[in-house]
């Protein structure tokens, strides 16, 4: 029922909108941010920033915080934005539509409930909100009582979708059992938490990334707990967190983007080992990374002017020139058809 009135929703919204209405810059020409899309595995880019609405007609001047697929649809998107809040395409980017309730501000993260696409959770400032019908309303459901705190990461457990965890700038670790209708914080790691993701066989098993103080596991769904960092002290800069994925192609694999280049486990985290890069360590700043969701030996990874490719894990690279002036800083590889690829962009002040 719910999906039924998910297409009513977007019919009503394409209606009130118009197709004419959907234009391709305008008098943005010259903006070259926003979302760029790549059906032939990164070797090409179009702009996708046609938006939905009669003003403004473009997203090619918006900064890309984070991108979020739906686990049942790779063409719908979810789109958080530094100042412009929250964007959401349901075609692959060929058009996107804003959510009304969040037109500005910063969005920190998305998380979605696998097994109900209209339960979409939304962390913005010291705020988690939550809609059940499709973005039509919206719940404030946990608000931090401390105004300099911020939820930086949100996840739903994919087994069971009550589930549903949040990391914070100040390090606490909250886990809600009804769907965010009450929280507690069932661990404090004293350093702000930057990403959570779950193992893809197993939703017990949380990876948390702090910013500069290592990666922390549980295999008992948050109880209890137990550091990766002790093959990470070798490589230095490894601490400095970039970003983290996970490998679905391989059990127990992970690639950590760090200030000292990228790292990988194989075998949930108690080892690490360099990826070869063509730079030396330490030397460039890496903003994004993503793999192929079908063979994890596919690795992308952006830096502010530079798109970086490779087909067999590391052993050899290819380079392109980013087809924008701005920074590479979100990468997804839809799971469905992985030649399919999406960069989000930030333009970063001098």
């Amino acid at each position: 029922m719910k999906k039924f009135y998910f297409i009513i929703f977007l019919l009503a919204s394409l209606f009130l909108t118009g197709a004419g209405c959907i234009q391709f810059g305008g008098g943005s020409q010259a903006l070259d941010g926003g979302v760029f899309k790549s059906t032939d595995k990164a070797e090409s880019w179009q702009q996708k920033v046609a938006l939905a609405a009669v003003r403004p007609s473009s997203i090619a001047n918006v900064n890309v915080s984070v991108m979020v697929f739906d686990p049942q649809d790779p063409r719908t998107i979810y789109l958080g934005t530094a100042e412009n809040g929250l964007f959401y395409t349901l075609d692959g980017a060929e058009s996107w539509f804003q959510v009304s309730a969040f037109s500005s501000g910063l969005i920190n993260a998305i998380a979605l409930d696998s097994k109900d696409k209209c339960n979409v959770y939304v962390a913005a400032g010291n705020k988690i909100f939550k809609t059940t019908d499709c973005l039509r309303s919206w719940q404030n459901i946990y608000v931090d009582t401390r105004p300099d705190q911020v939820i930086t990461s949100v996840v739903v457990d994919f087994y069971n979708p009550s589930i549903v965890y949040a990391g914070l700038s100040g390090g606490e670790f909250l886990k809600s059992n009804d769907a965010g209708g009450s929280w507690t914080a069932i661990k404090r790691f004293e350093n702000k938490i930057t990403k959570i993701l779950f193992a893809p066989e197993d939703s017990r098993v949380i990876y948390v990334a702090t910013l500069n103080q290592g990666i922390w596991k549980s295999t008992d769904s948050g109880i209890n707990w137990g550091n990766l960092n002790e093959d990470l002290h070798q490589y230095g800069g490894a601490f400095e967190f970039k970003n983290l994925v996970v490998d679905t192609s391989q059990k127990d694999t992970l690639i950590l983007a760090s200030k000292y280049g990228l790292l990988k486990t194989r075998d949930g985290g108690k080892t690490w080992q360099p990826i070869n890069l063509l730079t030396p360590p330490g030397s460039v700043d890496i903003l994004s990374l993503a793999l192929n969701p079908q063979n994890g030996n596919e690795i992308y990874y952006g830096t502010s002017s530079t798109l970086y490719k490779s087909v067999n894990g590391g052993e050899k690279w290819t380079t392109r020139r980013l087809p924008t002036t701005r920074a590479a800083t979100y990468l997804l590889v839809d799971f469905k058809n992985p030649n399919t690829v999406y960069l989000g962009t930030t333009k970063f002040k001098k």
